[in-house]
């Protein structure tokens, strides 16, 4: 579509960075090459605690407030995360982070809420505080309905943006995850998600012209796994 061109041309008259874009400074920091699983900026921001019993960490929930867009042109940004809560959830702990995204001045763009889930994790008391929510549809009919095809190579090409953890490309570590096959990034299904909101909700996107919709959040609640190669259903409730 010539309206996502903005989002991949650095000499579209409208470049910008995709709405989910502050996720990424996670994982790759100031860094534009390949980095280790966990990165260093992930290293130097991790509060996760050390809990026993953990056989791995899967990433479980998202928010994300946008507050303002991310400067085209760049700057300097600094993110910040604390610890918010560690609980109880099925067989392992659900542990929830909030990061915030500043520039030198102070001027916060981003504020983002993640949750991992610890599998397997044992010998703790809940603690904190929880922003996991169960969004229930409406009970009617949705207004859309739209879906996103995936290629088989999807998981390949995702990690690029910087989550190179092995489980979303190499059968084994996936099958020592408890998954039969490495599983799709759950930051790229939010950018599925996100894209099928502009598609629908966004006049002239598919055109190219100006977007006159300016998303303010997006959140994200895992409630399976995503294989790749199949397509991504998205029912849009206005």
């Amino acid at each position: 579509y010539m309206g996502e061109l903005k989002y991949v041309y650095e000499d579209h008259p409208e470049f910008a960075a995709f709405p989910t874009y502050p996720f990424l400074c996670m994982f790759k920091g100031t860094s534009s090459d390949i980095v280790p699983f966990p990165s260093p900026a992930m290293q130097d921001s991790n509060v996760v605690p050390a809990l026993d019993g953990v056989k791995a960490m899967l990433d479980g929930e998202r928010y994300l407030e946008i507050l303002k867009p991310l400067p085209s042109e760049g700057a300097s940004l600094n993110l910040t995360t604390r610890l918010i809560g560690v609980h109880r959830k099925g067989k392992g702990a659900l542990v929830e982070t909030h990061s915030t995204l500043l520039d030198t001045n102070g001027v916060c763009y981003a504020r983002m809420v993640s949750g991992v889930y610890l599998v397997g994790a044992r010998g703790f008391e809940d603690v904190g505080t929880s922003h996991s929510r169960v969004h229930p549809p409406p009970p009617r009919a949705c207004d859309s309905v739209l879906e996103i095809a995936t290629n088989i190579n999807q998981t390949h090409l995702y990690r690029l943006s910087g989550d190179y953890n092995a489980l979303h490309i190499d059968p084994q570590v996936a099958q020592l995850s408890g998954f039969p096959r490495p599983i799709l990034h759950g930051l790229c299904t939010l950018g599925h998600a996100c894209h099928l909101i502009l598609k629908r909700f966004t006049p002239r996107h598919a055109q190219g012209g100006p977007s006159t919709l300016q998303l303010s959040g997006l959140s994200r609640r895992d409630a399976g796994r995503e294989d790749v190669g199949g397509r991504s259903p998205g029912d849009l409730h206005r």
